[in-house]
Parts: structure tokens; sequence; C-alpha cells
């Protein structure tokens, strides 16, 4: 039940931040320079501190089987969501494909996945949690952001703008000092802390503002649905079945198919602005996705509890 109430306190929180970037949208305080504007600085500035700060967690001896556990379950969720962006996409136009492609091998972790694990597991999930993103991370500024380049283009030029992205030097640095145990300053990660909490609240007053050129019918039209099943149902259930079959605790499961079965993550749609995809589907898919997880997720909580 707090893990539901913490998911729908978020959820409604979200809504009215998507509702505000609608409103200024309507009213013009926000236009396509300002919405390519907060894609550079979200991009570029505010998700690599996020990023940073993510990784600034305890690593010891105590918790290194149950990382490996975790690490290992998240590199096996990595490479299905990726194959599932190709097998499950394949019949849909290219556009299109990239979009939801890439929202289904990044989920919302960050914005959704670290709170409600914080909720249900305390600061030890949290830890947990923190892990299962390396994998993710790496897929995300690879291969994900490998989606949204062009088609054709020098393959080394691609990896190394994908290496070199702000995003991906972040995840560098954020694994030196997991693994180094090094502490920053206090005004160092008071710093990152200030940048990250920002994230959120950009992320969906640029999603709000884009989908206020969508149409209410639209948000669930035909591919959005099949996008969801794939992203919160078919996705959740393999690592819930996987987990089940190598009797994983229901400590570890419970959080590798909570973070598994979140819905696209809001950076989706700001890719789409950024590198001028479809933007409207991004925004469908993020929306769609983010609506009905709070239905899924609860009774993914639920069969956890049932069968661990």
């Amino acid at each position: 039940m707090g893990g539901f109430l913490t998911l729908l306190q978020l959820e409604l929180t979200l809504y009215i931040l998507i509702a505000l970037g609608v409103f200024l949208r309507k009213k013009g305080f926000l236009n396509d320079e300002n919405e390519s504007f907060l894609s550079k600085l979200t991009l570029n500035v505010i998700l690599p501190c996020s990023i940073i700060k993510s990784f600034l967690i305890e690593f010891n001896g105590e918790i290194l089987k149950e990382f490996t556990t975790v690490l290992v379950i998240a590199l096996f969720a990595a490479i299905f969501q990726f194959a599932s962006g190709k097998l499950f996409f394949r019949f849909i136009s290219e556009e299109k494909r990239k979009i939801l492609a890439y929202g289904v091998i990044n989920p919302n972790c960050a914005f959704l996945g670290i709170p409600m694990i914080e909720g249900a597991f305390g600061e030890a999930g949290l830890a947990q949690a923190s892990v299962y993103m390396i994998p993710n991370r790496f897929f995300i500024w690879t291969v994900g952001l490998g989606l949204f380049t062009e088609k054709g283009a020098d393959r080394k030029k691609v990896l190394k703008k994908c290496l070199m992205h702000p995003c991906m030097v972040a995840l560098y640095i954020g694994i030196f000092f997991m693994l180094t145990q090094i502490q920053l300053p206090v005004f160092l990660t008071d710093a990152l802390r200030l940048m990250s909490n920002s994230m959120t609240a950009l992320s969906m007053l640029l999603i709000g503002s884009i989908i206020s050129k969508i149409s209410p019918g639209d948000i669930l039209n035909r591919e959005c649905l099949y996008f969801c099943l794939i992203r919160l149902v078919v996705i959740p259930g393999v690592i819930f079945l996987l987990c089940l079959a190598g009797q994983v605790s229901s400590y570890i499961t419970g959080v590798c198919v909570m973070m598994t079965a979140m819905p696209a993550a809001s950076i989706t749609a700001v890719l789409a602005k950024q590198y001028h995809a479809d933007e409207k589907l991004a925004g469908m898919v993020v929306i769609g996705s983010t609506l009905l997880s709070a239905v899924t997720i609860p009774v993914w909580l639920y069969l956890v509890s049932v069968f661990f």
C-alpha cells in the first residue's frame, strides 16, 4: 500500500507539472525556441549532474554479493529491452520505431523508479536500484542515443559521439567515485543535488509543452497502447519469471521488477525534440505509459509479494 501511495503522489505531482507546461505553451510563455533551449540544458547540464549524484553511494564487500546479483539481472534486462525494441517494433516505420525502441530501452528509473524503490524498500533498496541502473545507463547513451543518429553515418563517429556525450562522461565520473568511495566536498554534493532536483520539473514542463499539440484522443492510440503492453507488461514479466526460476530473493526481485516496470522516461521526449524526431509520438508514449503504470506497478508489487 505504501508503494502504491508513493506512486500515486509522484504521478499527481508529475501531472501538475505537465499541465503547467501545457498552460505555459498555450499562453505563449513556451515556444519552439524555448523548448530547444530546455532540451539542451536538460541533456547537457542537468541530467549529467543527476547521473553523477546517483552513483555517490556506499560500495563495500558486505553488499557486493547482492550488488552482483542485481547487476547480472540488470544486464540481462538491458539486453532484453534492446532486443525487444528491434523485435516488437520491426513492422513500424523507421521514424516511429526509433521513438518506441528508445522508450523501451529507457524506463523512467530516475524520476519514478528511485522514489518508488526508496518508498517500498528504504535506503538499502535505493542502493540496489542505483546499481541496477549501471547497465541501463550504458545502453541509454550508446545504442539508445545511436537510434537518433543519421542513417548511414560513420559508425566510428557515431560511437565516439555516443561515448563522449555529456551523460556518458558523467557516467564515467560517477562510477569512479562509486568504486573509489572518494567523498566529494559537501558544497559539491549539494550543488549536484540542487541541479538534479530541477531535472523532473524541467522535463515535465517540456513534455507539457510538447503534448499541448496533441489531442487527447491521440495519447492512447493503437501504437501507444502496443508500446505500453511491451514496456509495462512483457518486459517486467520476463524479469519476474527469470527471478522466479532463479530463486532470487523477494527483496532483489522486488527492486528489479519494479525498475523494469517503469513507464517510458521523460527524456524520450527531450531527445525527440533535440534530434528533430517524432516528438508528438514521444510525448504520447511517455504520458500514456505513465498513466497506465499507475495500474500495472501495484499489480507487479502484489505478484512479487505473493510468489516470493
